[in-house]
């Protein structure tokens, strides 16, 4: 959902409004780029599993998710 909605907000409004041209791009690759961190992380802490640290680069990593979610928007 965090990435339909930008994507549909922006393919409807943006040849009537121009700042939805411009804010909804920024929008949709920001989430995008959210979205990869999000399975980069995971795939790290999957792999640390192994060493005992996963759990604890995920909760870190998805911290910082938010983190940078609310200062970023």
């Amino acid at each position: 959902g965090h990435v339909l909605g930008p994507l549909i907000i922006w393919q409807l409004k943006k040849d009537e409004i121009k700042a939805v041209e411009e804010n909804g791009r920024a929008a949709l690759n920001f989430q995008l780029f959210v979205t990869a961190l999000a399975f980069g992380i995971m795939a790290l802490s999957m792999i640390l599993m192994i060493v005992f640290i996963g759990p604890i680069i995920g909760m870190l990593g998805y911290l910082g998710l938010i983190v940078f979610t609310v200062y970023y928007t």
